[in-house]
């Protein structure tokens, strides 16, 4: 039998990195609607994101919703046979902006 994840271990990942369009990534971030949803109607805890380092507008997206850079992870993907820097950030719910 599958052991369904707690409260405190369930996360909702973004990846805009996937995603093709950048306007889709800066209407559905950008409005705060995902930390939103995540922490008020999934009870979530922590909302994290990577994106490519090489992509610092990404990082400009996260800092707007309020998220904080965690770290880069070096040479830590391969996209078309090239290692890529991925920059991880992250956001408590304690952290949020409003949270109690």
């Amino acid at each position: 039998m599958r052991k369904l994840p707690t409260l405190e271990t369930r996360r909702l990942v973004l990846r805009p990195f996937l995603l093709s369009d950048a306007a889709t990534v800066q209407r559905l971030v950008g409005d705060r609607a995902v930390v939103t949803f995540g922490f008020g109607k999934l009870s979530l805890q922590r909302i994290y994101a990577q994106h490519f380092a090489r992509n610092p507008a990404s990082g400009r997206v996260m800092a707007k919703v309020g998220m904080q850079l965690e770290g880069t992870l070096r040479r830590h993907i391969y996209r078309w046979d090239q290692p890529e820097d991925v920059e991880a950030w992250g956001l408590l719910r304690s952290d949020a902006p409003g949270s109690p």
